[in-house]
């Protein structure tokens, strides 16, 4: 295969080229929508991913989260399931916290027994 046999992408376009000899075959790209994170604001919904993420867990996670009630199911609008990030935040400071089974200060004190 000779080198202007060998398939290319052209750099620096905002269309990905694909160059076979002499023809050039141009197809749109897709501009992938801007992570929350990259955004000015947090948007209002959240897609599941995006979801999991705000609450700094693994989408698998995030699920049983959901399964087991600790976190809302989300809205379906029109067939995709978008979560408040207002709720996802309330659900997350509801969270029980495993330390609190830990806590410092005893669950019985000396005082009980003085009369």
């Amino acid at each position: 295969m000779t080198s202007s046999a060998r398939p290319s992408r052209s750099q620096g376009s905002s269309v990905a080229e694909l160059r076979l000899g002499h023809a050039v075959l141009a197809t749109p790209q897709r501009k992938k929508a801007p992570d929350h994170r990259e955004r000015a604001y947090a948007p209002r919904g959240l897609r599941r991913a995006a979801a999991a993420d705000w609450v700094g867990m693994s989408p698998t996670k995030f699920d049983q989260l959901v399964a087991e009630g600790l976190m809302p199911r989300g809205r379906l609008v029109r067939g995709c399931r978008v979560w408040d990030r207002y709720e996802l935040d309330i659900a997350f400071e509801n969270l029980p916290d495993e330390d609190e089974a830990a806590s410092v200060v005893p669950a019985t004190s000396g005082w009980d027994s003085v009369s």
